[in-house]
């Protein structure tokens, strides 16, 4: 391959290089031994074969043989041959001629017309596919670059199947900025953000002047480094500004991909309530996730310092001070309708108390997972309030012996009606010896799993309270067979919608 088989605006990739130079090396060194034996094939005066030293010429060549095989194996590019060049800020790129096409030449005017309006920060061109939209911006860019208007005139391509770190990767080259050291995707795009201001140091992040600067900033990404910073943003009431933001204190991971037009705060390492210097939360909030904030113990009373009112999906993790969610007669969540609690080791309950009508009332998905302190998961008072609960799953929490705990009225259990339980899934329970001593009607229950939970003995349904949206019951068949009934038809009658676990 020479260079004149090479496209003058590609680059043959590295890898690329490397193969061919070590075929170049290989290919001399054949050479040498074809010289070999031409000069040392002979002796006795070139009269008869110089046996010893072919031997060795023919285990030289047997290990080219193989050397030759690995680099055919090698000469297979999975990502092609070339790296595109178009990516240098500022070059001219190859165009057809434009004159006399009048719909290409309309939509280059349109385009210029917007890139001079201050008011305008993002074009988009659309049409199907042949009908010269990448055309008509190759002509832009070299307008743009042959103009002068600009500083910076870059080309980047973002297929269907872009991934955002690449395309950070490919803005960042095209610009000679450095990003191979930041694994982190929201301090590499403050570190593009920080460049397209014109700032020279990108190491340090980005400035609070230079945040709450921008009128136009629609979505905000943004991680601090410390609560004082992360307060210092949140009172500026910037935020309230924003359409969608992601923000908090430590690596943003929780919610990812992030939702669009959604509200996210993080927050992990800090105390957040330490010597009355709370950390403030925007109090539109709709994601909050909360790891390794050991200070709090009730999780309602960052609600109470915020006015949470709006949050609909919460995570908390490895916070070892909390021990409730709520405390009894608290509305703190009125909007919440996700909570997914892991790792939390001194949890006890998810209220204190006896709840009242109303709170938790837009709860549908709950997850408890490795949370070994809790017995009960629900009161029978606490399930009341739940009428919309969806979605109950309880994994890896050795003493949970009930998930709702039942009150007898008169010696008798009285039946509780969850209206929209969908799904209940249970896993690696070991103590877990009943779901509840109450008699079910959930006629919207579609699953029921249970996996490793030796001791659960009992369904909480009859014969004529099975629900009639349940499609199955998967679990061991020997949990299945040991399973007690108070009525023998009630196993006839759910016996056809137990799956076994293979």
């Amino acid at each position: 391959m020479t260079g004149t088989m090479v496209n003058p605006r590609k680059k043959l990739r590295n890898e690329v290089q490397l193969w061919l130079k070590n075929v170049e090396n290989l290919t001399n060194e054949v050479g040498s031994i074809e010289n070999e034996i031409i000069e040392k094939g002979k002796c006795m005066k070139c009269c008869f074969p110089n046996c010893f030293s072919r031997y060795k010429l023919g285990k030289r060549l047997a290990q080219f043989a193989k050397e030759v095989n690995e680099l055919k194996m090698r000469g297979v590019f999975q990502h092609g041959v070339f790296v595109n060049m178009l990516l240098d800020t500022g070059m001219i790129m190859p165009t057809t001629n434009l004159i006399c096409k009048i719909t290409p030449m309309k939509v280059l005017d349109e385009v210029w017309e917007c890139l001079m309006d201050v008011n305008i920060n993002r074009i988009g061109v659309y049409g199907m596919g042949g009908v010269g939209k990448t055309t008509t911006m190759m002509h832009m860019n070299n307008l743009l670059n042959e103009s002068q208007l600009f500083e910076n005139v870059i080309w980047v391509t973002a297929s269907k199947t872009c991934n955002l770190e690449q395309l950070q990767t490919d803005i960042a080259r095209s610009v000679n900025l450095d990003l191979s050291h930041e694994p982190n995707l929201i301090r590499r795009s403050t570190m593009l953000w920080r460049w397209s201001l014109g700032s020279q140091d990108t190491s340090q992040g980005a400035k609070f002047e230079e945040i709450t600067s921008l009128p136009q900033l629609a979505n905000l990404g943004l991680s601090f480094e410390d609560p004082y910073s992360f307060n210092s943003y949140v009172r500026s009431r910037h935020w309230q500004m924003l359409r969608s933001y992601h923000i908090g204190i430590g690596f943003l991971s929780s919610f990812s991909p992030i939702s669009i037009d959604t509200c996210s705060v993080e927050i992990q390492g800090c105390n957040l309530s330490a010597n009355d210097n709370f950390i403030e939360l925007p109090n539109n909030t709709q994601q909050l996730a909360l790891q390794g904030c050991h200070d709090i113990d009730i999780l309602s009373k960052v609600s109470a310092l915020s006015n949470l009112t709006n949050l609909k999906e919460c995570h908390v993790s490895r916070c070892n001070g909390l021990e409730h969610i709520t405390l009894a007669e608290e509305d703190s969540f009125p909007s919440l309708d996700k909570l997914i609690l892991r790792k939390l080791h001194n949890l006890r309950s998810i209220c204190d108390g006896t709840m009242v009508t109303g709170v938790f009332s837009s709860l549908r998905t709950l997850h408890v997972l490795n949370c070994n302190n809790v017995i009960n998961l629900f009161s029978f008072g606490m399930i009341k309030c739940l009428e919309n609960l969806e979605e109950i799953e309880v994994w890896n929490s050795r003493l949970i012996e009930e998930i709702i705990e039942g009150e007898e009225v008169g010696g008798v259990f009285p039946v509780i009606t969850i209206p929209r339980l969908r799904r209940m899934y249970f896993s690696a329970l070991p103590e877990l010896k009943c779901i509840s001593n109450c008699l079910f009607i959930c006629n919207s229950l579609v699953s029921i799993d249970v996996w490793d939970c030796g001791k659960l003995k009992k369904l909480p349904f009859s014969a004529t309270n099975k629900p009639s949206s349940l499609k199955h019951i998967t679990g061991s068949k020997q949990w299945w067979d040991c399973l007690d009934w108070d009525e023998s038809s009630a196993k006839t009658c759910l016996q056809p919608f137990f799956k076994e676990d293979k």
